[in-house]
């Protein structure tokens, strides 16, 4: 479960997942996403099953130095 490539300006790939304007999508933040705990998967299922028609986009502390570059 890792994030899609995406920069959700409206491109092809996202047009779908916005409703009335609003993308649907969730953006989650981990120390490191290739280590979560059990209480970040049973969040991270949670937020899936609570919002069935959004994206999840897991970024960690690399994926967020790398966009700041």
């Amino acid at each position: 479960m890792h994030a899609l490539t995406c920069t959700c300006t409206l491109s092809p790939c996202c047009r779908m997942l916005h409703r009335n304007g609003i993308p649907l999508l969730l953006h989650m933040t981990f120390k490191d996403k290739g280590r979560l705990s059990r209480h970040h998967m049973l969040s991270l299922v949670s937020w899936a099953k609570a919002n069935p028609h959004h994206t999840l986009l897991m970024y960690d502390d690399a994926d967020l130095m790398a966009y700041m570059r």
